[in-house]
């Protein structure tokens, strides 16, 4: 979005802005409310926005009769409905985007509903001004859920989108609202985006807005800019799935780190909003590290040969009883089969250290290592590092012949009682230390 107060369409936003730029004054009024409140014994985090509607007098009630916040005067008083069934962390924000109405000069001039679906940034399919409108509110409300100051630890920092997400935990507030609240106060050279499929071509994405942090200098990416589905965007296929890569992003010019997640779609779409940091590339990147996402290591990222692998016990023939072993399973019954083949052959391949390689499809291949001393309840660990490390060196291997990369959760540490500081010590000194691209992944969060 520009900050040129001419461009923008909504009567509303003209009215606040008389010229000036939007984002500067929706800024200054929301940090000038939250440092108002403070002063007046407001604490944080989490910034209580039911106590910032106390402090101006509002009353706040709950009704399941609105989709998630709507704003209306009420017998001469300020009055926010919100639907008490959302989760915690969309009704801290929906209260405080409410909030934000009001620093317009015209808001009671209409009811003000926010959103009828899990959409963060939008009320409904509304026309582009009052999308410019929604827009200003949720950086007012990322302005008060995180005032000024409360950040400074991170603000010199480039960061990551799991990083964004421990912050979202902090405050208790919306992955969303933490990115804009991030790029407008860091003075690291970065930009925040929000992008959907597009609708004339589901293999396209297309930026619905970027907002540049204040020494974002890189020119060519704006408002509609058209994002191909090769992207690492196209990873997000699920809520709270996330993804990252360096890429060049049409009109850039030259490639830049992004940092994504989805979040939930648009009301009446199918597919997930894709939120992000753009991020100049460190120098350092160049430096190998396990690639941590959240998502499902059954469902592996990235182009050419992959490698599942997984940690089995030394006492039965087969796997898939539980967890993430019974999910392979269930995806991959061939390389299941082939398991229990291989056992079943000659029982003293059943051993620690030994793996055994199947075949999931042409580019996927299971690896099942053979790290866990038996199965079954017990308070001790069962993984057995030093048959872990012979593993993981002989999936080098395995990965080397067949050009792969390697995916995985955090194997070891569920029933196998492992600590993932060693297992992942293992991984560095196997895998890493022979240039293997590893991904662990993470299941999703709630609430993104």
């Amino acid at each position: 979005m520009t900050g040129n107060g001419k461009l923008w369409k909504s009567i509303s936003v003209r009215k606040l802005s008389s010229g000036k730029d939007p984002i500067a004054v929706i800024e200054q009024k929301a940090r000038a409310l939250a440092l108002s409140a403070m002063d007046k014994g407001w604490r944080g985090p989490p910034f209580d926005p039911f106590q910032l509607a106390d402090y101006l007098g509002f009353s706040v009630i709950p009704t399941d009769s609105v989709k998630d916040a709507r704003l209306l005067m009420k017998d001469s008083t300020v009055r926010i409905e919100y639907n008490p069934n959302r989760n915690a962390a969309r009704i801290r924000y929906s209260i405080a985007h409410e909030i934000a109405h009001t620093l317009f000069p015209d808001f009671q001039e209409a009811v003000r509903n926010r959103s009828d679906s899990d959409d963060e940034t939008v009320e409904t399919k509304e026309p582009p001004t009052d999308l410019e409108l929604e827009l200003l509110c949720n950086l007012a409300a990322a302005e008060l859920l995180m005032p000024i100051g409360d950040m400074q630890d991170f603000l010199d920092k480039e960061i990551s989108i799991r990083t964004i997400l421990d912050l979202r935990e902090k405050y208790k507030v919306s992955t969303e609202a933490v990115l804009l609240r991030y790029v407008k106060a860091t003075n690291s050279s970065c930009a925040a985006f929000s992008a959907a499929r597009s609708t004339s071509d589901p293999e396209l994405y297309k930026i619905d807005y970027f907002i540049p942090s204040v020494s974002w200098n890189h020119k060519g990416l704006s408002k509609n800019t058209v994002i191909r589905n090769s992207s690492v965007l196209a990873e997000c296929k699920a809520i709270g799935y996330t993804a990252h890569g360096d890429e060049s992003w049409a009109g850039s010019g030259r490639k830049q780190h992004i940092e994504s997640v989805a979040i939930p779609p648009y009301p009446g779409d199918q597919y997930p909003r894709i939120v992000g940091l753009i991020q100049s590339i460190k120098a350092d990147t160049n430096i190998e590290q396990i690639d941590y996402v959240i998502g499902n290591a059954l469902d592996p990222r990235g182009k050419g040969k992959k490698v599942i692998t997984h940690i089995v016990n030394d006492g039965a023939l087969a796997w898939g009883g539980r967890g993430f072993a019974m999910q392979l399973k269930k995806k991959f019954p061939v390389a299941y089969a082939e398991y229990r083949a291989f056992t079943s052959s000659n029982r003293q391949l059943l051993k620690l250290g030994n793996i055994h390689t199947g075949h999931a499809s042409a580019d996927v291949l299971i690896v099942s290592m053979i790290a866990q001393k038996g199965f079954g309840e017990g308070g001790s660990r069962r993984v057995v590092y030093a048959a872990l490390a012979d593993c993981l060196q002989k999936l080098v291997d395995v990965a080397g012949m067949n050009s792969a990369s390697v995916h995985m959760p955090r194997i070891g540490t569920g029933q196998a009682g492992g600590e993932w500081n060693v297992i992942e010590q293992l991984i560095h000194s196997s895998l890493i230390a022979s240039h293997i691209r590893t991904h662990v992944y993470d299941l999703t969060v709630q609430g993104v």
